[in-house]
């Protein structure tokens, strides 16, 4: 295996813009915008870190990166604000 040290930062940057871009392209999609929107992903967000911690996957959950995600929905949320 690779050492990927440098890139341990890199996985918070990439699940900030997935969760951004999640919001972004549902933004445009879905007749309940905004908050509701916003709420609904960051619950996605925290629901699947859960899934990670509890179910045998060999994945483990982080509430970093649950944190990280609602941070990408509400720099959305702030961009795209009605």
């Amino acid at each position: 295996m690779p050492d990927l040290h440098w890139a341990h930062g890199s996985d918070k940057t990439v699940h900030f813009f997935m969760y951004f871009l999640l919001f972004a392209l549902w933004h445009g999609q879905v007749k309940h915008k905004g908050w509701r929107l916003a709420l609904a992903l960051i619950l996605l967000g925290a629901f699947i870190e859960v899934l990670q911690s509890v179910l045998p996957l060999h994945r483990t959950g982080d509430v970093w990166d649950a944190t990280v995600n609602a941070l990408g929905v509400l720099t959305a949320r702030y961009v795209w604000r009605e």
